[in-house]
């Protein structure tokens, strides 16, 4: 059975709906236990195929209510960067999906999330977890330093979560953007090269090492750390320097787990 996104919005959304906002419970129960000792106070979970259907659980059944009255299923995209390599980290910014974010971090106190982008053969599968709008302090208190970490909770969330995830899949949602899931299926982005200074820099902020300390080590200038920082920035489209560790992770750890 698939349901159709293109609902008014008025109850009869969540009607239409019934795995994704029955199962938020149990949701809860699999994952806010483990995960409120790290601060952390809100699970998602997606699994956005090529074809354009969709799975989608919460740990949140307000925010869940409300996510489908605003129609964000369809607002949602798949960056072509989640599909550069086999698992993703991103810090959310309000640059990606702003009046989805805004809203949940203004009206629902849940905000400054990171998600985990995972590449199937047939879809994209997404680990989300936030916290409340305040405590921003968690991203690099918590999420950086426990990337593996996040990672296995989300696999642990997919072990015990087997029966819900079944029937979900039986009652696949359907978005309006399909077309441009099937065109990101066609062709993976190739992961831009980085310079021997480039790579050096990266290693060192991967360390927890600062710009001056870096400049430092390197025996350069403050401004050229800088320079070669920005410089990795524009070919990994990152828009700040948390974001850029961030992919750099990333790429450090797919390349140790092929």
């Amino acid at each position: 059975m698939v349901y159709n996104a293109e609902w008014s919005n008025n109850l009869s959304v969540i009607l239409q709906t019934p795995i994704a906002l029955s199962a938020c419970e149990e949701v809860h129960a699999l994952t806010i236990p483990h995960l409120i000792q790290h601060e952390i106070t809100s699970f998602n979970y997606y699994r956005m195929y090529f074809d354009g259907t969709v799975i989608r659980l919460s740990s949140d059944r307000a925010w869940t209510e409300h996510f489908f009255k605003k129609d964000y299923l369809n607002k949602l995209t798949v960056p072509d960067t989640y599909l550069t390599e086999p698992v993703n980290y991103f810090i959310w910014l309000t640059e990606d999906c702003p009046e989805m974010l805004l809203d949940a971090a203004i009206n629902f106190d849940t905000s400054n999330g990171i998600s985990i982008a995972v590449r199937q053969d047939d879809s994209i599968e997404y680990f989300c977890f936030a916290t409340h709008t305040n405590n921003k302090s968690i991203i690099n208190k918590f999420y950086l330093n426990n990337l593996d970490r996040l990672h296995q909770y989300g696999l642990q969330f997919k072990e015990q979560a087997k029966g819900l995830l079944e029937q979900a899949s039986r009652e696949k949602l359907i978005i309006k953007t399909a077309d441009k899931s099937k065109i990101l299926s066609s062709s993976y982005a190739q992961q831009p090269q980085l310079s021997k200074r480039e790579l050096e820099c990266s290693f060192a902020l991967l360390n927890g090492m600062r710009v001056k300390e870096i400049a430092r080590m390197l025996g350069l200038s403050v401004r050229t750390i800088e320079f070669y920082i920005q410089n990795m920035k524009n070919k990994l489209r990152c828009s700040s320097q948390i974001e850029l560790v961030l992919k750099l992770a990333n790429i450090n750890n797919n390349q140790q787990h092929p």
